[in-house]
């Protein structure tokens, strides 16, 4: 490797370094906060409380610069505590003040630090006080931004330490591409482009490259070991990126059809009347659905359910996105607790509200203010007598004929072309691109009518979904492109299970991701995955007493085993800020619905038909369960299925292979991943197999003896990993419960009312499927087959809902059996809708598979807004 490429990245950062503004690091930034914030409690509204002692680091400042360090903090206490005292120390200077209630900045003078790191160390030193019996936190001060401003002029001394990994990271990249086979030049330009973003952030985004370029290094530095013991992968990844390179350009030629004019045009129009549509917003303060706007506000207030906020000083409701070249009018209601004064309610823009308030009765005030037009089209409602004492219920914002926000609109419009450049990409039709596209502005704005107050801050995350999901679509055209090549068979994905498997990825995540999505046992789950993170592992492997996990409440308190390995797996996503942890999981979520989109796709083209496997694909992801699971929060349910039908479809067509050790061997070890995943997933699986080993035993006795060698052992190994630690405790404490009454066992001793539990099993199925003949019109699909393995394994799948239904007669499974049918159900639908289509033609089918969408699609909107119950 020539020097001139080392010798440039360290010429470039350290020219980066000449470049110097304030560094501005928020409490609860999402990039570096966790970096930069060290010993503070997690971010709650844009803020962190603090510890006794806590630190705020700013990551390379630059050597030896004279510096002026911000902290915009209050001191809030509950009424009876002392005031909050703090010190404040960075290098040799330290200050002590008396902080009150409201927001304020302290400040002190010091000199940054050092030769190979210039990171400067705030540490924070105050009086803490106990926030109550339920919270067993000890809590300083409330912190929302620290700033470090640069004092005096002329040239810096760059730190070494960014010096050297700029240098490591241009010469790993120049390493890794030579292993991929990329010519030495090439590889050069690209590490030196690399290195001129990396100097650019350094000039500009300081805090984020100086957080981030040491994990980019290590990061790198395993790939380039991987890459130097694993060649064939190495060319592998990257026969894989050129293709997707090669998708993406043919996606990148859709945009410039002169369609696309008409497409921005279209979304334009429907963006400035959307914002013109509801030209009134109630911003509910008690409802708990003003979460997207609001910062820094206070406890909720109310009996009965929460009815108001109470609004600290710094708090704000930014709704800079709302709308602007128009007057609004304001209206707000608001009262204090203590005695009766006038208080400045509300500040927009330069205007303001003072209202005479008292504790007995709610007033209400109005105002006016200019909303400017503009990039960010609208206004921050600030509360600047905000105090413990001021509570507010409501404010209403008449914004009469606003014009949109120039952020939304394009945002809004770069997700249609996303949407048509990502269907291009995957191989579909024009056509099929441009309705893509119009349903993603139809949707979006059309939820900018609904729910302007949380879909409009919510674009910019909308814009991230889509963005995700058709570089998820690329990247899998280019997996099928390098292991098509040469290859006849056409059972690789084609592009219509990519493009639903990319639009389902989308769709859930939205679902998820939207600000009031609810998630039903969402964060209990995931409050497990903390604590296997923090080390409780063993709280949830072995029986525990009171195990929130295993002990069902809905049964009578029996002891049922159910392995935490969901939790385990994502536990180490913990590591994370709440707010990612929680993200990252449901970009997880979405990823294991996708990937059965293609489980699915391929099960119908071995049994069916490629356009039976097209129709599959689409029905998957309109599929009422999937979403209904993500909104009832059943975390592991999900992990269960998804195993489930995994293995299900793996024995289906490699059944034949269990005589040769490899494949059984493999076959075990997914086995016993699926029955450790949820003790749902053992039964529901094991009574699938046990059941195909029982017809196969007279007419298939090799493949028959085959499979139940394989269940034995999968069985065996998840007994001793897990299941035999709870023999005991099950035997000796649930059965005596289930046979004594308690649980189960209570509808087992009564008069069982079999005729009023038999008419109640339609609506379960419509429940769980929105209308019952969805899984029933898939099961006789299914019947129809040819006879043959892969037949009789579909059918022996979907007779889990037929089979578990009948016991439900007799004893409540909570609907869990319905779910693990998904797969078959979808493949029993595109069987159906292809010979509808042959033999009706294509408007009979077509019909059939939108409304099964328009049912996944309510369901949807339900789980995003929060309705599932």
């Amino acid at each position: 490797m020539r020097i001139r490429l080392p010798l440039a990245a360290f010429l470039l950062t350290g020219a980066a370094f000449q470049t110097q503004g304030p560094m501005v690091l928020g409490a609860a930034d999402p990039l570096i906060s966790h970096a930069t914030f060290h010993d503070f409690f997690p971010p709650e509204d844009g803020l962190r409380w603090s510890g006794s002692r806590s630190e705020v680091v700013f990551k390379e400042p630059g050597a030896f610069i004279p510096v002026r360090v911000e902290l915009l903090l209050s001191g809030w206490r509950p009424p009876g505590e002392p005031p909050a005292e703090l010190t404040l120390r960075a290098g040799a200077t330290a200050v002590t003040v008396q902080l009150g209630p409201g927001a304020q900045t302290v400040s002190l003078e010091t000199i940054t630090p050092g030769i190979w790191s210039s990171d400067l160390v705030l540490t924070l030193q105050s009086s803490t006080f106990d926030p109550g019996p339920a919270d067993a936190r000890k809590l300083g001060v409330r912190v929302e931004e620290a700033r470090l401003v640069p004092l005096g002029r002329g040239p810096r001394v760059p730190p070494l330490r960014p010096l050297v990994l700029g240098v490591a990271l241009a010469i790993l990249i120049v390493f890794i591409l030579g292993q991929a086979g990329i010519a030495g030049r090439t590889a050069e330009s690209v590490a030196l482009a690399s290195m001129v973003i990396l100097s650019a952030l350094f000039a500009w985004a300081r805090p984020v490259a100086a957080v981030w370029t040491g994990p980019a290094v290590v990061v790198l530095g395993v790939v380039a070991l991987l890459a130097r013991s694993m060649p064939r992968f190495t060319r592998f990844v990257v026969a894989v990126l050129a293709a997707s390179a090669k998708a993406l350009a043919e996606g990148w030629a859709r945009l410039r059809d002169v369609q696309v004019v008409a497409l921005i045009l279209f979304g334009a129009v429907l963006v400035v009347l959307a914002y013109r549509a509801p030209s009134r917003i109630d911003i509910d303060l008690g409802s708990g659905r003003e979460v997207a706007v609001a910062h820094g506000l206070g406890a909720f207030e109310g009996k009965g359910g929460p009815t108001s906020r109470r609004v600290l000083r710094g708090a704000s409701l930014d709704l800079r996105d709302f709308g602007g070249g128009a007057p609004w009018k304001i209206t707000a209601a608001a009262a204090l607790y203590g005695a009766p004064r006038d208080v400045t309610v509300v500040r927009a823009g330069d205007r303001e509200m003072v209202m005479a308030l008292r504790e007995t009765k709610w007033t209400e005030g109005a105002s006016s203010a200019p909303s400017p037009f503009g990039w960010r089209s609208g206004l921050r409602i600030e509360f600047p007598e905000g105090s413990d004492s001021l509570r507010v219920d409501r404010i209403t914002i008449e914004r009469g004929a606003a014009r949109p926000s120039l952020r939304v609109m394009t945002l809004l419009i770069l997700s249609a072309l996303l949407a048509l450049l990502a269907f291009g990409s995957a191989g579909l039709s024009k056509r099929t691109g441009l309705v893509a596209a119009v349903l993603v502005l139809v949707g979006s704005t059309s939820a900018l009518v609904a729910e302007p107050l949380a879909a409009i801050p919510f674009t910019g995350h909308f814009f991230g979904i889509v963005l995700a999901g058709a570089f998820l679509g690329v990247a899998l055209k280019g997996v099928v492109s390098v292991l098509g090549d040469g290859r006849a068979d056409g059972l690789l994905p084609g592009p219509v299970a990519i493009g639903s498997a990319m639009s389902g990825f989308a769709a859930w995540l939205t679902a998820t991701a939207f600000p009031y999505y609810r998630g039903g046992h969402f964060v209990f789950h995931s409050s497990i995955a903390e604590e296997i993170w923090k080390g409780r592992f063993l709280i949830y492997y072995l029986p525990y007493p009171g195990s929130m996990l295993s002990e069902q409440a809905q049964w009578g308190k029996i002891v049922m085993p159910h392995p935490a390995l969901y939790q385990t797996l994502v536990s180490p996503l913990a590591a994370l800020p709440r707010a990612w942890f929680y993200f990252s999981e449901k970009v997880l979520l979405a990823m294991l619905f996708a990937s059965l989109v293609l489980v699915a796709w391929f099960v119908a083209a071995r049994v069916f038909s490629p356009r039976a496997a097209a129709f599959t694909a689409v029905l998957f992801v309109g599929l009422v369960p999937g979403f209904q699971l993500l909104g009832l929060g059943h975390l592991m349910t999900i992990l269960g299925v998804w195993t489930s039908s995994l293995v299900l479809a793996w024995l289906m067509f490699k059944v034949d292979d269990l005589s040769r050790f490899r494949v059984w061997s493999a076959t075990v070890a997914l086995f016993t991943f699926c029955f450790l995943s949820y003790t749902a997933a053992l039964l529901f699986t094991g009574a699938v197999l046990v059941f195909v080993i029982l017809v196969s035993a007279r007419t298939h006795g090799p493949r028959a003896r085959a499979i139940f060698s394989m269940l034995v052992a999968a069985c065996a190994f998840a007994f001793v990993l897990y299941y035999i630690h709870w023999t005991v405790p099950f035997l000796l404490q649930s059965v005596p419960k289930i046979m004594g009454g308690a649980g189960l066992g209570g509808a087992a001793r009564e008069t069982t009312p079999v005729l009023a539990r038999l008419l109640l099993e339609p609506s379960k199925l419509s429940y769980s499927y929105g209308s019952m003949w969805i899984p029933l019109a898939g099961a006789v699909s299914l019947w129809f087959l040819p006879r043959s393995w892969p037949r009789l394994m579909l059918l022996s799948w979907v007779g889990i809902l037929f089979f578990v239904s009948g016991m439900d007669l007799f004893f409540n499974f909570l609907l869990k059996h319905h779910y693990y049918v998904m797969v078959p159900v979808a493949v029993g639908l595109g069987g159906l809708m292809a010979r509808v289509e042959a033999k009706w033609g294509p408007i009979p089918s077509t019909v059939l598979t939108i409304l099964i969408l328009g049912l996944g699609l309510n369901t949807a909107i339900e789980v995003a807004l929060g309705l599932i119950p």
